[in-house]
């Protein structure tokens, strides 16, 4: 069977992770900044959610102000926004874009909106020239979320959104196994998120190095033969393995989130996350893309690929939408391709409130997604048999 995703990391990574858990690596953050952009006010830090939830410290907003969201996100970051005694309001998206407009945005500020939190969903790039302006005229934070979208150190030297955020957590692109960079405008804001940061226990280097073992263990059984052996035993022992690999790969877990959270990147993982920077190609990218154009254009007019007219897309996943996602998820893995729903995707609920705001498109996506295998190691003939299965409900 071939696996859903692979990380994107090799054998020489992770060699070098582990050669980092023994070196003192000092000055190992200042290297990443200086990697990242020696002019940009960055912030390294834990993960996208501890940024998420420094930022907020920082801001110290009023309980009960508005945060409106990308109406699609992930639960970690809706438990950031709770944890501040703040509301999230969802932002119905535009499914050929996955970019909320101006029409949803304007419908859903307030006298109590605050920040405005764009996601870059899918591999999918928002254009923001619009939405940018009207942060401007309503006075909102504007935080720009490209965890799922990165593609390299930002071309730009001056950014028209307030924050914007990069995650280079266990499955992201060019992922150091954890670590998180944040590009943020203002001056006074960032030297109030890094003393906050600054406060905190520093992780473990025995915590990052179990963590560089375990990502090695699940790396050797991402490949065809051993991943359908895997399949195969957790099936006669009763489990479901889909259910296994999302417990394995997810970072914070359990009801100390933030404990978890508000904690220092160790120096080995901010060595890797150097190392991954600097030895980046800006043509990473490509083998993907191309194979993901590719595939789009061989599903049928049944099913459609949300954020096809972004104004790019990296296929960092591949969602397709179907009419029968549990039938199609049956036959996909039926036919050896991993397939599932969701991941760790929400909608964000609408306040009480405001019942108008319900985000339709959002949770119409959500039902009927299905995530299915791309990434460059897959044959042209996988993605045939895979876009026919899907099609057609059976390999030709």
């Amino acid at each position: 069977m071939w696996i859903r995703k692979r990380l994107d990391l090799g054998w020489s990574d992770l060699h070098h992770a582990m050669w980092y858990c023994g070196l003192p690596c000092a000055h190992a953050e200042q290297s990443v900044a200086n990697s990242w952009s020696p002019n940009s006010n960055s912030l390294v830090c834990l993960s996208v959610r501890t940024g998420f939830d420094l930022l907020f410290q920082a801001l110290n907003l009023p309980a009960g102000s508005e945060v409106l969201v990308s109406a699609l996100t992930i639960d970690g970051m809706l438990r950031v926004i709770e944890e501040h005694d703040l509301v999230a309001v969802p932002v119905d998206l535009d499914p050929e874009t996955m970019a909320p407009t101006v029409d949803t945005i304007s419908k859903a500020v307030s006298e109590k909106s605050r920040v405005l939190v764009v996601a870059h969903l899918f591999g999918a790039h928002v254009d923001l020239s619009a939405i940018q302006k009207i942060a401007q005229d309503r006075e909102l934070l504007l935080v720009e979320d490209c965890a799922q979208a990165f593609e390299g150190t930002p071309k730009e030297e001056v950014n028209g959104s307030d924050v914007v955020m990069y995650s280079f957590g266990p499955i992201k692109t060019a992922t150091a196994l954890g670590g998180a960079i944040l590009d943020i405008n203002d001056d006074e804001l960032l030297h109030k998120m890094k003393q906050i940061e600054q406060s905190y226990p520093t992780q473990s280097r025995w915590f990052f190095m179990r963590r560089v073992m375990k990502y090695a263990m699940l790396k050797s059984i991402s490949y065809k033969l051993p991943f359908s052996t895997l399949v195969s035993v957790l099936k006669v022992l009763g489990k479901d393995y889909d259910k296994w690999i999302k417990g394995a790969v997810r970072g914070f877990k359990g009801k100390k989130l933030f404990r978890q959270l508000r904690q220092r990147p160790s120096r080995p993982l901010l060595s890797l996350l150097n190392h991954r920077i600097q030895k980046f190609d800006q043509h990473h990218m490509e083998p993907q893309r191309d194979k993901g154009d590719w595939l789009c254009s061989q599903i049928n007019s049944d099913n459609y690929i949300p954020g096809t007219d972004s104004l790019s897309h990296n296929y960092w996943t591949f969602p397709v939408v179907v009419p029968d996602p549990e039938t199609a998820i049956k036959k996909l893995r039926k036919h050896g391709f991993d397939a599932g729903q969701r991941g760790s995707m929400v909608v964000v609920p609408t306040p009480e409130d405001r019942p108008e705001l319900n985000p339709t498109h959002a949770e119409q996506l959500i039902n009927k997604i299905v995530f299915i295998p791309l990434y460059p190691a897959l044959p042209k003939s996988a993605l045939q048999k895979m876009a026919d299965v899907v099609n057609n409900g059976h390999a030709e």
